[in-house]
C-alpha cells in the first residue's frame, strides 16, 4: 500500500505544478507585453517654417592679429566672413567713438605727455 500512496500523492502534486509554469508564464507574457506611446497630436497645416533658438558660444582662435585704433569707442558688427581675404588699407570694422571722459588732473598729464611725445617724432 505504500507503493501505491506514493504513486497517488505525485499525481495530486503535478496539477500544482502546472499552475505554477502557467503562472510565471502568465506574468512573463504581461511583463514583455508591449506599452502604448503617449504622442503629441496635432493638426497638418501649411505655412511658413519658423525656427529660432538663443545660445552663447565661445570663438575659439588659432591666430591672433592686433588692430590698432587712434580713438577709444565700441567695435561694431564685423561683417566680413572667417576665411574672408582682406586687403591691406581694407576696412574691417567700424568704431563707434565713446563720449569722452571728464578730464581729470592724472588723465590731463597723461595726455599732455602723449602728445609732446607724438609732436618730438
Amino acid at each position: 500500500m505504500a507503493a501505491t500512496s506514493h504513486w497517488t500523492d505525485r499525481l495530486k502534486r503535478r496539477p500544482l505544478y502546472a499552475v505554477f509554469v502557467l503562472a510565471a508564464v502568465a506574468i512573463a507574457a504581461w511583463s514583455f507585453r508591449p506599452r502604448p506611446l503617449v504622442v503629441d497630436i496635432a493638426r497638418f497645416e501649411r505655412g511658413p517654417v519658423v525656427v529660432a533658438f538663443v545660445e552663447e558660444g565661445r570663438t575659439r582662435l588659432r591666430d591672433r592679429f592686433v588692430v590698432a585704433a587712434p580713438l577709444a569707442g565700441v567695435l561694431e558688427r564685423v561683417e566680413l566672413d572667417p576665411g574672408d581675404a582682406v586687403a591691406a588699407g581694407q576696412r574691417i570694422g567700424f568704431i563707434r567713438a565713446t563720449r569722452a571722459a571728464l578730464l581729470d588732473p592724472a588723465t590731463r598729464e597723461e595726455a599732455r605727455a602723449r602728445w609732446r611725445a607724438a609732436a618730438d617724432e
